[in-house]
C-alpha cells in the first residue's frame, strides 16, 4: 500500500511539475512567427496627438525590425514624442516572438529639464527595474507582478500580431502598474486624418484605453485614445514602409 501511495504522490509531482512548465510556455507563446513580425520592419506612423480638439503635438512611431543588445535578437521599436515645450525619445527592446518588452531607454526634456528613464524586464521573474536619472541623481524602483509585464506602447503591436480575432475575444494585458481586461466590441468604420479605415474597435475593462486597427492584413493601429480627466488621442496622419 505505502509503494502505491508513493507511486502515486511521484506521479502528482511529476504532473505539477508539466503543469508549472506548460503555464510558463502559454504565457511566452508565440503571437506570430518571426517572418511575420519581420514583415513590419520600415513601418513608420505619423499621429496627431489631441486633448480633445486641441492639437497638442505629433508622435511617430517605427519598427526597426531585429537588432542585437547584449548578445540577444531582439526587436527594436523607436517612438519619439514631440509637444509643447515636450520631447520624449524611447528605444523599447522586446522578444521576437512573444513582443513582451525587455529593455526600455527613455530621453525626456521638459522645458530646460532633461530625464533618461531605463526599464530593466526579467520576463522570467515578473519583475521591471525602473531607473530614472536627473543630472547626478538617480532613483531605483523595483515592480514585482504575479505575470508577464506589458509595456503600453507596444499594446497595440501586441494585439496586432494575435494570429485570429474575433468580436468578443478578450486577452489580459499587465502592466507595471495596473492589470486590464481588452476586448474586441466592434468592426467599424472609423476616420482619422489619414482617411477612413475600416477597424478593429478594442475597449479596456476597467476603462483606460480605446484602440482602433486596420481589419486588413497589415492590422495598422490608426487610432489610440486614453480615458481619463485628461484624455487625449492618437490619430493616424501618415503612414509609411
Amino acid at each position: 500500500m505505502k509503494k502505491i501511495l508513493l507511486f502515486l504522490f511521484v506521479i502528482l509531482l511529476a504532473a505539477a511539475g508539466a503543469c508549472l512548465l506548460l503555464n510558463k510556455c502559454l504565457r511566452l507563446l508565440p503571437l506570430r512567427t518571426p517572418s511575420q513580425i519581420r514583415s513590419y520592419t520600415g513601418e513608420k506612423i505619423i499621429y496627431d496627438v489631441r486633448l480633445g480638439r486641441v492639437d497638442l503635438g505629433s508622435m511617430s512611431l517605427s519598427n526597426q525590425g531585429i537588432v542585437k543588445l547584449q548578445d540577444k535578437e531582439l526587436n527594436l521599436t523607436t517612438a519619439e514624442t514631440k509637444l509643447t515645450q515636450f520631447k520624449d525619445v524611447e528605444n523599447i527592446y522586446s522578444d521576437p516572438e512573444t513582443f513582451l518588452p525587455l529593455r526600455v531607454e527613455r530621453n525626456i526634456t521638459k522645458w530646460l529639464l532633461r530625464e533618461q528613464i531605463t526599464e530593466e524586464y526579467d520576463q522570467d521573474n515578473f519583475t521591471v527595474t525602473i531607473t530614472k536619472a536627473r543630472g547626478r541623481h538617480a532613483h531605483k524602483t523595483q515592480i514585482k507582478s504575479d505575470s508577464a509585464i506589458q509595456n503600453p506602447l507596444l499594446i497595440p503591436h501586441y494585439l496586432r500580431r494575435m494570429p485570429e480575432l474575433h468580436i468578443g475575444k478578450t486577452i489580459t494585458v499587465n502592466l507595471p502598474s495596473k492589470r486590464l481586461e481588452v476586448r474586441l466590441a466592434a468592426i467599424e468604420d472609423v476616420e482619422v486624418p489619414a482617411g477612413v479605415f475600416k477597424s478593429y474597435h478594442f475597449i479596456s475593462i476597467p476603462a483606460h484605453i480605446e484602440i482602433w486597427i486596420t481589419a486588413d492584413e497589415q492590422r495598422i493601429p490608426v487610432k489610440i485614445q486614453e480615458s481619463g480627466i485628461l484624455s487625449y488621442s492618437m490619430l493616424m496622419r501618415e503612414y509609411s514602409r
